[in-house]
Order: structure tokens, then C-alpha cells, then sequence
């Protein structure tokens, strides 16, 4: 995971994490987007409210995959639906 953006992350009632690859499609250290196991872990870690998973593509990975990898370490996610109005 990215440790860098712990620091910015910490205490937010609502942190957007570029989700945009399961664990097992990693395929290097320097992948320009967070899996949803580490976008668990970042939240988890910097204490959220709530991990909102952004950046997915259409037709890509299942919301109920990604869903179901962020909640081994963080229960309060959702992917984000487009055109939708998030309140915090």
C-alpha cells in the first residue's frame, strides 16, 4: 500500500479510493491504482468513517468482488454509483 497517503487519510468521515484492480490482478509494486484489499487496509488504518471505492471500470470487476475484498479489513464500503450525491 501506498503508507505516503496515510498521513492525508486520517480521521476522514469519507475517504474515495481509486479502487480500481482486485488483489490478484497486482501485478507490480507501482500500480497506479489501490486494490480493494489495500483501500480496506487504508481505511482500516487512517480510522474513516466511510470507504467510498471510485475508479472502476465498466464491464470491469464485479462491485460484489470488490465489495467483498475491502471488507476483510474495513465493513463500511461502497463502490460509488455514478450520478449519485454522497452527503457527509
Amino acid at each position: 500500500m501506498h503508507e505516503d497517503i496515510l498521513p492525508l487519510c486520517a480521521g476522514a468521515t469519507m475517504l474515495l479510493a481509486d479502487t480500481g484492480l482486485l488483489d490478484r490482478e497486482k501485478t507490480t509494486e507501482f500500480a497506479p491504482h489501490l486494490t480493494a484489499l489495500e483501500a480496506g487496509k487504508l481505511a482500516k488504518q487512517a480510522g474513516v468513517g466511510k470507504l467510498l471505492c471510485t475508479h472502476i471500470w465498466g464491464g470491469g470487476i464485479p462491485e460484489d468482488q470488490i465489495l467483498a475484498e475491502a471488507r476483510l479489513n474495513f465493513n463500511n464500503v461502497e463502490v460509488a454509483q455514478e450520478m449519485r450525491v454522497y452527503t457527509i
